[in-house]
């Protein structure tokens, strides 16, 4: 699968599938302020939406502060991302 930097995943915490808009849901985490060096790390962690059919990046939505962590996503009834 190839994506733009900007949709590159470096260290996955959590995934979560939504049927209804045929998107997974992967957490990617910059870990560097937790004393894991990862090659190339912008410093940012963000919650990353890849189209489940042909694996294209969707959405990367930075957090917020620094250091952030995403772990866990929840899928509401209407769709929304938690």
């Amino acid at each position: 699968m190839e994506s733009s930097p900007a949709l590159s995943e470096r260290t996955p915490h959590s995934a979560s599938w939504d049927p209804k808009s045929n998107t997974l849901w992967v957490c990617s985490n910059d870990l560097s302020a937790w004393v894991v060096a990862i090659s190339g790390s912008d410093g940012v962690s963000a919650l990353k939406g890849f189209d489940l059919k042909t694996g294209e990046g969707k959405l990367s939505a930075a957090l917020p502060g620094t250091p952030a962590l995403c772990n866990d996503i929840t899928i509401g009834p209407d769709g929304r991302r938690m």
